[in-house]
């Protein structure tokens, strides 16, 4: 079974798409584990026995078997991209003067990658390497 995910990082602005891959079996496992150990949650002691002797490991054994690809994108293109995902995403607030200074540099060098990375796209476009028209799309495809 796939699962494709979006993730974030405010701290130093980047973005990825995530590809997680396993067996159905595994993921019915996973599913089925979290479920027991929401229910078993609920009884103090036996709740975190469990989830420290069983459900974890049980989570570490399924995530051994699960193959996990990692796509990056450029932030801006992720935010342009996947616009709901992107709202949903909780930006981090840092009270600390020195990381508030290290985000703002962080984000300068992200605006001016993402500016390299429009000029770049739009030469391609120019030269027809990539193509946002459908039918353009099908018309390279078939030659």
């Amino acid at each position: 079974m796939k699962r494709w995910n979006t993730g974030w990082n405010d701290y130093w602005f980047t973005a990825s798409l995530i590809l997680d891959e396993a067996p159905l079996l595994l993921v019915f496992l996973e599913w089925f584990m979290d479920w027991v150990c929401y229910l078993i949650g609920f009884i103090p002691w036996i709740g975190d026995h469990f989830h420290v002797w069983i459900h974890d490991p049980i989570f570490q054994f399924i995530w051994r078997h699960t193959k996990t690809t990692w796509i990056p994108l450029p932030y801006k293109l992720a935010e342009e991209t996947f616009t709901r995902e992107f709202k949903e995403f909780e930006k981090s607030e840092w009270e600390d003067p020195e990381d508030k200074e290290l985000i703002y540099n962080n984000w300068i060098k992200m605006m001016e990658l993402h500016y390299e990375f429009m000029q770049v796209y739009k030469k391609l476009q120019k030269h027809e390497l990539i193509s946002n028209n459908k039918e353009e799309k099908e018309k390279n495809n078939a030659s």
